[in-house]
């Protein structure tokens, strides 16, 4: 289930209203949560869009994400849905479902059922998958220090199988601020650097961001690339290291509407000040 997806948009509403007295109705919370948001890598020619639906509650409910890649003759489109197992409180969900297609990778709707467990504080300690039509089985524990830090160890095998279970990757999510400082993942058996990424921030909130989620599910979402729901700001500065490569670096700007929400930002290569990425919000 690692690496499964890229981030998200969409939906713009509208309304009308007639020559009255009458004062405009008061905005809700639902109207201030993003609806959508994209990326795109113009350098790939590909663009990746999620899009998210909300409970009565507020509670995020699902996740549709697409990715298009138009760098070939023929353009590929992958998809992804995630629906989670909302109760009527304000608790976090007990398990989520996944259906996702990727080109070249028949068939069509694999799906994965996952359960989710919990510590005191509402911490996701375990994501474990219970049913797959793929016949793969993967389980995640999120292990916790007294600094905010998460440690992710992601196993796989067969559950049928006493002890099939192995260690493939261990990643690090290491906080301050309430935002990923450093995100560090390796492959357990050899000590392989799978990547190593390194956060600045802005004064600019992330607008995926609420308490209740980073602190719940957080890590949960940003390990299994459901774009970064952990960090409470947007990045100035993005490092990637892969595999032991010398990295990239990526300079952000972000650009605000008249409410101050953000809408749009862009990366460049602080190398050659070539744009990599670009992203758009909808609410």
């Amino acid at each position: 289930m690692k690496n499964l997806i890229l981030p998200c948009l969409l939906a713009i509403a509208f309304f009308s209203c007639n020559k009255t007295n009458s004062p405009n109705p008061m905005p809700t919370i639902q109207d201030s949560l993003p609806k959508s948001f994209s990326i795109y890598l113009p350098q790939l020619h590909s663009k990746a869009v999620e899009m998210f639906g909300y409970d009565a509650q507020a509670q995020l409910a699902t996740i549709h994400a697409y990715s298009y890649d138009s760098s070939g003759g023929t353009p590929v489109i992958d998809s992804f849905f995630v629906s989670f197992t909302l109760t009527a409180s304000i608790n976090p969900p007990s398990a989520y479902d996944e259906i996702y297609h990727y080109s070249g990778d028949a068939p069509a709707g694999e799906s994965e059922h996952h359960a989710l467990f919990y510590d005191a504080t509402n911490r996701v300690t375990i994501d474990s998958i219970t049913a797959a039509t793929t016949g793969s089985f993967a389980v995640q524990h999120y292990l916790y220090d007294n600094n905010g830090n998460t440690t992710i160890q992601w196993l796989f095998g067969d559950p049928q199988t006493p002890g099939s279970y192995v260690i493939n990757q261990i990643d690090t999510m290491f906080i301050q601020n309430e935002s990923i400082l450093t995100d560090i993942n390796y492959t357990a058996t050899d000590g392989t650097l799978n990547h190593l990424f390194t956060r600045s921030y802005s004064a600019h909130v992330n607008p995926l961001y609420n308490a209740a989620l980073a602190n719940s599910l957080g890590c949960l979402m940003v390990f299994n690339n459901f774009f970064d729901f952990r960090s409470k700001y947007l990045p100035s500065q993005f490092v990637d290291q892969e595999e032991g490569s010398p990295g990239v670096t990526i300079n952000y700007l972000w650009t605000t509407d008249a409410t101050g929400s953000i809408v749009k930002g862009t990366g460049t290569d602080a190398g050659n000040g070539s744009t990599q990425q670009i992203y758009g919000f909808t609410y």
